[in-house]
């Protein structure tokens, strides 16, 4: 990764910190903070197309509660009747 990128990618996560920490303060939702977060993924990983974030139901079983775009959920839906939980071995 040349100069610029790092300085590129460390650019990124300053102004990302800074949106969410005024979103924090501010009067977002909760909702509202894990859409931003979603979105800062897309943002942070340059091949990214889209994003969700995926919780425990009340079920216990994993539901996508916030996406990107409409494909996410209906991928990670597919992926759960399936047993392909990617979710379930991401950093928590």
């Amino acid at each position: 990764m040349g100069e610029s990128s790092v300085a590129d990618s460390q650019q990124l996560l300053l102004e990302s910190q800074r949106g969410l920490a005024g979103m924090l303060l501010g009067e977002a939702s909760p909702l509202e903070v894990l859409e931003h977060v979603a979105s800062l993924g897309c943002q942070a990983v340059p091949a990214a197309e889209m994003a969700g974030l995926t919780l425990a139901a009340v079920d216990g079983g994993p539901k996508t509660i916030v996406a990107t775009n409409r494909v996410a959920p209906a991928i990670d839906q597919a992926q759960y009747e399936r047993a392909q939980r990617p979710a379930d071995t991401s950093p928590t």
